[in-house]
């Protein structure tokens, strides 16, 4: 969406926009934006692919622009435009970006695991959106990951689903276990969509 003739992405609490080929992020407050770029800092310092800081500012963060897309609208081009080379690289490159994310926070879950925190530019994948400390486990996190992915409209199509046994496979985890931690996530999801969730 443009406003004031700059491009402003989706987010739920912050006010996230494209300005001067940079992305500007307000934070509800100073301390939640310092968490967050502090994260990035990290994570960027240990190699993993996220958006470079610039400058924080109080609630202001400005890091640098990735130049790819989220990967819903990714899915939603390949319901239309299959690429299955790129469908493989993608679904693989997020499970070894979240297995890297764990090992250099320590084991920490990822937390905010919505497709829309990952942008693929056709060969690399990309992490953003660093305002929660994870508390799960990398089960739950691939899991809840697999919902949304089946979730997404229209949901759970063929591509959807072979999408999603893509990620069971390379995290190398249960496979049931995968299963039952999706099917729970789906549900919540459900809720959360119907009003039903408080």
């Amino acid at each position: 969406m443009k406003l004031n003739s700059q491009i402003v992405f989706k987010s739920k609490r912050n006010t996230v926009r494209l300005s001067h080929q940079h992305v500007e992020k307000i934070h509800i407050s100073a301390e939640s934006a310092k968490f967050e770029a502090d994260r990035l800092t990290h994570l960027y310092s240990k190699g993993l692919a996220v958006p470079r800081v610039i400058t924080l500012n109080g609630e202001v963060i400005i890091m640098e622009y990735i130049k790819a897309t989220p990967l819903p609208d990714m899915i939603d081009h390949w319901e239309q435009n299959p690429d299955p080379a790129a469908q493989k690289l993608a679904m693989e490159s997020v499970v070894v970006w979240l297995f890297k994310y764990y090992e250099i926070l320590e084991g920490e879950s990822r937390g905010d695991i919505d497709g829309r925190n990952f942008l693929f530019d056709g060969e690399k994948l990309w992490g953003v959106d660093f305002e929660e400390r994870g508390i799960d486990t990398p089960l739950v996190d691939i899991g809840r990951l697999c919902a949304f992915i089946l979730s997404y409209e229209p949901a759970h199509t063929q591509l959807k689903k072979e999408l999603v046994e893509i990620i069971i496979k390379q995290s190398g985890l249960d496979h049931e276990q995968v299963l039952q931690e999706q099917e729970k996530s789906l549900e919540f999801l459900k809720q959360r969509r119907n009003g039903n969730y408080l």
